[in-house]
């Protein structure tokens, strides 16, 4: 079973790279660079299929299947996170915080797949922090501009500013005056 979900990791980094590299215009650093997260993930497949108990291979796969990802998920439209499954994975592939976020906790186990000490598990929970605060930041992102894009910013202005000036220019003022002390 781990072997099939190493084979399909690698598989969808190369479909993803492979749309990529079609997609745009032949351009030898940018096919390079599409092509750095193939082997990342080829990589990761021998270590997954080899040692599968070891996560480093699993995160050699993932960041692949991510940053391949990614590229698909900018090129593929507008995101939509009310827009199901399907919207909600290029929200996360878009996120470029996710695959450069595993950077630091593949370095933290390298080479046993596991923690030098049980205080390592404080930086890698940091890592996973910043990858949900890079999803949730793109999230908000996308959400804004599908708002900005469907309320009247004009009218919103006007009903602004005529709240603004009701309140700092009011009809009518009352002065209490306190009486002289004797």
């Amino acid at each position: 079973m781990r072997t099939v979900a190493a084979v399909a990791l690698l598989l969808a980094t190369i479909g993803f790279a492979a749309v990529d590299i079609a997609a745009v215009p032949f351009n030898l650093g940018y096919a390079d660079y599409v092509l750095v997260w193939v082997v990342f993930a080829l990589v990761g497949a021998v270590l997954a299929i080899r040692r599968p108990a070891n996560p480093i291979g699993w995160l050699f796969l993932v960041m692949g299947v991510l940053s391949d990802g990614e590229f698909v998920a900018h090129s593929g439209g507008a995101v939509d996170p009310a827009g199901g499954l399907a919207s909600v994975l290029r929200l996360v592939l878009a996120a470029w915080s996710s695959q450069f976020g595993l950077l630091p906790v593949l370095l933290i186990l390298f080479p046993t797949g596991r923690p030098p000490t049980r205080r390592w598990w404080i930086p890698i929970g940091g890592a996973a922090l910043i990858m949900l605060i890079g999803v949730l930041t793109r999230t908000l992102d996308v959400f804004s501009a599908r708002l900005r894009d469907e309320i009247d910013l004009e009218a919103l202005e006007r009903e602004l500013v005529g709240l603004v000036n009701d309140t700092t220019q009011p009809a009518h003022a009352t002065v209490w005056l306190r009486g002289a002390k004797s």
